[in-house]
């Protein structure tokens, strides 16, 4: 008998005091226990003894009950079984919402732990934390230390205009020709536009050639217009902030040359229409450009030539001469596409709401050189309608 009791004793957890008398153990386990006798004799199987609690199993062993650890993972009332006996809240990391486990208990989100959680928008910044670098991830501009948030990510700041929404309109942000980093700042892809961040940094916009409608045309002259009426588009530009000139495309025609010489576009008489108070001097040049892509503003536009105060004397509404330069020639039995923008001084008196538009009423007064700084072109033109070719708004428009 003592023998027997020795050897229980040692594979079994259970002392023996007094004479002969046997005292059941506790039954508790430490992390490197196994599964332990409760005393209780003459089981046959684990059902045969009593439940041992949460997270231990009931197990019979040489006719004696005990109990051993419950699989990690089962469920339990603080959430799940830890392998060595105990009801944890956790874990792993992901077993709670903050992302974080810490022995057992799931830790509060915090600023500094190393997660994405708690509100933040990338891991220990945004949200309730401090602003996120350029590149970390963003809901909105207080998320980022630089105020910007582009596509989901931190961006370097840029200019006020970059900070605002895309006109509704049109899809632009800031003017063409402004200095940017990436094309998010000139514009958002709207219908036939594209803004883009050109190679020179500076905005431009690519407006698809399949958008382009046809106005005018159509007819037997020496020389023949066409009007493109959806590029340019509406436009707007906003106050100085130390770029030099508001520019923006307001016509797009193009010239066929049906003679046997190559022609020079010399002189452009065009009108300016106003609306919203605006005034003539606000325009402080006018640019035509030879459009060598077929876009409204592709890269490699040239200019043609600029006139400056177009609409007050001398000029008086005539732009030119442009004969002297090269990118002004329609070759023969060619077309050839132009541009012509108005352009705004950054000295110039800023009134929200002003708009322009310019107009070419007709093909009087216009005038071709044959060859380079040749005569004036004395033949036929034709193809623009009555009520001429009118241009695209350009509006006044705060950031």
């Amino acid at each position: 008998m003592t023998d027997t009791a020795e050897a229980t004793s040692t594979s079994g957890d259970v002392s023996t005091s007094g004479a002969g008398t046997d005292e059941a153990s506790t039954g508790m386990l430490s992390a490197s226990s196994g599964a332990g006798s409760t005393g209780e004799p003459g089981c046959k199987a684990a059902k045969d003894c009593p439940a041992p609690g949460e997270c231990l199993t009931a197990t019979c062993e040489a006719g004696l009950c005990g109990q051993a650890p419950a699989p990690m993972g089962m469920a339990c009332g603080l959430g799940q079984c830890d392998g060595l006996g105990q009801c944890v809240e956790c874990l792993i990391d992901a077993d709670c919402a903050s992302q974080v486990c810490q022995a057992g208990v799931c830790a509060p989100a915090g600023c500094g732990d190393g997660k994405k959680n708690g509100g933040e928008s990338d891991v220990d910044c945004g949200g309730p934390c401090g602003g996120c670098d350029v590149g970390e991830g963003c809901g909105a501009p207080a998320d980022c230390l630089s105020g910007v948030c582009t596509g989901g990510k931190c961006a370097a700041p840029g200019p006020a205009c970059a900070q605002g929404p895309a006109d509704v309109a049109t899809g632009q942000r800031c003017p063409l020709f402004m200095a940017c980093t990436q094309s998010v700042e000139c514009g958002d892809f709207l219908g036939c536009q594209q803004w883009f961040c050109n190679n020179t940094k500076t905005c431009e916009l690519n407006a698809k050639v399949d958008c382009w409608t046809d106005k005018g045309g159509g007819c037997n002259a020496e020389v023949v217009f066409t009007q493109h009426t959806l590029p340019p588009v509406a436009k707007r530009f906003v106050p100085p902030d130390n770029v030099n000139f508001r520019e923006l495309a307001s016509l797009a025609f193009t010239v066929k040359n049906n003679t046997g010489s190559d022609l020079y576009l010399d002189k452009l008489p065009l009108q300016l229409e106003l609306m919203g108070g605006g005034s003539k001097f606000d325009v402080s040049s006018v640019k035509i450009f030879d459009n060598s892509g077929g876009t409204e503003h592709g890269p490699g536009d040239l200019l043609v030539c600029l006139t400056a105060d177009p609409f007050s004397f001398p000029a008086n509404g005539v732009m030119g001469p442009c004969g002297g330069s090269a990118f002004s020639k329609v070759l023969k039995g060619q077309s050839n596409q132009f541009i012509v923008n108005v352009a705004f001084a950054k000295d110039n008196t800023f009134i929200a709401g002003r708009s322009y538009r310019l107009v070419m009423a007709g093909t009087a007064g216009v005038e071709f050189k044959v060859g380079f700084n040749g005569p004036v072109f004395g033949g036929s033109m034709c193809g623009v309608p009555n009520g001429g070719f009118v241009g695209a708004w350009v509006t006044a428009q705060k950031p």
